[in-house]
């Protein structure tokens, strides 16, 4: 068979073949944009697209990675934790009121990656919790040792073993805590690095109960441990507040870090403030202040003595009773500031030289805000309102006006945001030049939507304010949460109605990641990442949206 023959045969048997059958056969070398093209041809205009270098991702699983038991290392660099997997609650007692609380809801498990995505940890861990401070973190990694069913005993059948693991993984502690919160866990973490582990056991006589404290450093080494007394508060600049709860009463002393008692006994002593001062109550039930010498600086003449508000004052006031209905207000260092005429609770807010009080006015039914160096009233110098609400960051108040419009102000009156359509703000979150806000919208669902049916009547609006400019970036309607979960304010985290979460960046003003299983947010060693789990691959990303890892969601962990 000659050539000419062959190609007719093999070009017959290509225009007979099903799916490749032409209407049209045009030359191909005309412009195609001039070019009448059969349905059975295709082209590239522009030639082939460059797509890069072709690669296979592969995850680089660790030895004991299917493990619970954690094993210690040298050579993990740094520990991150992950969302592996979700699970969802079963019910199995028929019993409705567990249906609706545990019926739609799931829980994660969470494994360890490396900062270059080699899995130490497949997603084996119930919880993995982070502590850090400065540059040091502390992971507690732990599981439940029951069946994690929900049944009419769940919350007596549930104990938890656990691992304290520092951020490099260097070294392990063993800890393990019933639901009755008997046994050890990791407490605080300290800028020093330092950190405590809290114990309690009863043993079988729970009038014998211990509870202690032991202190580790950098190492996962004890330094020291205190375990005679029922309760140890936290340390200030070496001094803690400890107590034992006995049959006449508790009895309170201040300790050192080797337990060593420094002064006391008192019927109620509060933490040492920054200042290192603090209110005590003597045996006679009388008040006053001391200084880290154990020294009266405001003798125990006072029904009580508290500090003013600690949340939102930057300088330590305090405040006292007697029984003449009068409130005193003292300086740290015991100096009677000012006396007010009112039986009420104060408040007080701001700075030494920069102070706000606060109380209820039974008269007026209306909170009233005074400055604390003239008693004048605090007013919007924008408007000359008066504050009507507080706002849960510290430095701010709210003066809202009959349009329902927002002014925030500091306590000099001036004007830090305005706030449009402002209903009844139950969060604010800010600390740079961008504040979230959530507000109740004075709207009811109509009883047949459950999406609100969960978090009461009424919806709830999140808005993502540019104080600088005074401006909305964006609204959003219809999530149950959201937060700020970096430090630069730049992503806010959604919680969604339906359980899912969604990421969005305030920069892009666009979402990121939407409609997950979980987002799981968190600062290790001063930086902030991000765990996305989906219901079909899980993935770590840095602070710059950096993949530090992916893969297919395991499903035989």
């Amino acid at each position: 068979m000659n050539k000419h023959k062959l190609f007719a045969l093999l070009l017959a048997a290509l225009l007979l073949s099903p799916g490749c059958v032409s209407e049209k056969i045009k030359d191909h070398t005309h412009d195609p944009e001039n070019t009448e093209v059969s349905r059975s041809e295709f082209y590239f205009k522009d030639g082939l697209p460059d797509i890069g270098e072709y690669k296979t991702q592969k995850n680089v699983i660790l030895d004991g990675a299917y493990d619970l038991n954690f094993v210690p290392s040298d050579s993990y660099g740094t520990l991150l934790p992950y969302a592996g997997k979700m699970y969802d609650y079963k019910t199995e007692t028929g019993n409705d009121y567990s249906a609706m609380m545990f019926g739609g809801l799931s829980y994660a498990k969470y494994g360890f990656c490396t900062s270059d995505g080699k899995i130490v940890k497949m997603p084996l861990y119930d919880h993995i919790t982070v502590q850090s401070a400065g540059n040091d973190t502390y992971y507690s990694a732990s599981h439940d040792t029951a069946d994690t069913d929900v049944g009419d005993d769940y919350y007596e059948s549930i104990s938890t073993e656990s691992y304290i693991i520092p951020h490099d993984g260097r070294w392990h502690i063993d800890c393990f805590r019933d639901f009755n919160g008997e046994g050890n866990w990791l407490d605080r973490v300290f800028d020093d690095g330092e950190f405590t582990v809290s114990e309690y056991h009863s043993g079988n006589n729970p009038d014998s109960a211990q509870t202690g404290i032991t202190y580790y450093n950098k190492d996962g080494k004890a330094t020291s441990a205190i375990k005679k007394y029922d309760f140890v508060g936290e340390f200030v600049n070496g001094i803690a507040v400890a107590a034992n709860y006995g049959a006449d009463g508790p009895v309170y002393v201040y300790i050192d870090k080797n337990g060593n008692e420094l002064f006391g006994p008192y019927s109620y002593a509060a933490t040492f403030s920054d200042d290192m001062t603090a209110a005590v109550t003597v045996a006679d039930g009388k008040s006053g202040i001391i200084d880290s010498d154990g020294n009266f600086v405001l003798q125990p003449e006072y029904e009580s003595v508290s500090k003013g508000d600690g949340s939102y004052c930057d300088f330590e006031y305090f405040q006292g009773t007697k029984s003449d209905g009068k409130r005193y207000i003292f300086d740290s260092k015991g100096k009677l500031i000012k006396t007010v005429d009112y039986d009420n609770y104060i408040t007080i807010y701001g700075s030494s030289d920069n102070a706000v009080y606060s109380y209820y006015d039974v008269t007026a039914e209306k909170q009233v805000f005074k400055r604390m160096s003239d008693d004048s009233d605090v007013v919007c110098r924008e408007n000359g309102l008066s504050p009507n609400t507080v706002s849960n960051v510290k430095g701010y108040l709210f003066c809202v006006d009959t349009d329902n419009t927002a002014y925030m102000i500091d306590y000099d009156g001036n004007t830090y945001a305005k706030l449009d359509n402002f209903e009844d703000t139950v969060y604010t979150d800010v600390t740079g030049d961008k504040m979230l806000y959530q507000m109740t919208l004075d709207e009811e669902s109509d009883g047949n939507n459950e999406e609100y049916s969960l978090y009461g009547s009424y919806k709830q609006k999140f808005t993502v304010y540019d104080i600088k400019n005074r401006s909305v970036i964006a609204d959003f309607d219809g999530y149950a949460w959201a937060e700020f979960c970096d430090e630069n304010q730049r992503y806010v985290k959604f919680e969604l109605i339906d359980g899912s979460d969604s990421l969005y960046d305030t920069e892009k003003k666009e979402f990121v990641f939407e409609n997950c299983r979980l987002i799981y947010c968190y600062n290790a060693c001063g930086k902030t990442y991000f765990s996305v789990l989906t219901d079909t691959k899980t993935s770590l990303y840095g602070e710059d949206m950096n993949l530090i890892m992916s893969m297919p969601v395991d499903k035989t962990v």
